[in-house]
């Protein structure tokens, strides 16, 4: 329905490498720390292992360290796009009453009047949701407003 706007997402093809590197981290960084820490302790110690042993470290099917072989793609990387946070808008489901509102929060908002009577979706951010996007089920329709 939205293919820009995804709700639920299942990345299963990096399941394993999350596994595989929580299991590095449990047998080779925790067994080195002391029982009690502190959590800022905690992190300095592991960024240290990171930066120090892990990204320096040949991989065995690779035959690079992680941070030569990120380096030598480089070039790869695209900028983030300009509109990165409205990825991340919180999704609601609404109705569009007959005076072409909608509710959010406790407050009304302005939809098209085409939308009148149709359930559309809110895309917002919680520390803003004045700016809020309304989309049909068919269309992105643009802004909504106080």
């Amino acid at each position: 329905m939205y293919s820009t706007f995804p709700l639920i997402w299942k990345a299963f093809h990096i399941k394993g490498k999350i596994e595989r590197i929580m299991k590095t981290i449990r047998m080779q960084v925790l067994p080195l720390l002391p029982e009690q820490l502190t959590l800022q302790t905690l992190n300095q110690k592991l960024k240290a292992w990171v930066e120090e042993e892990y990204q320096k470290r040949k991989h065995s099917s690779t035959g690079q360290s992680p941070l030569s072989r990120y380096l030598d793609h480089l070039s790869l990387l695209r900028p983030a796009p300009k509109d990165l946070l409205d990825y991340f808008r919180t999704p609601v489901a609404r109705k569009v009453d007959k005076d072409r509102t909608v509710s959010l929060n406790g407050k009304l908002y302005e939809a098209p009047a085409g939308l009148i009577g149709k359930n559309v979706i809110l895309l917002y951010h919680p520390w803003c949701p004045s700016a809020s996007k309304c989309c049909s089920k068919s269309t992105h329709t643009g802004s909504s407003r106080c």
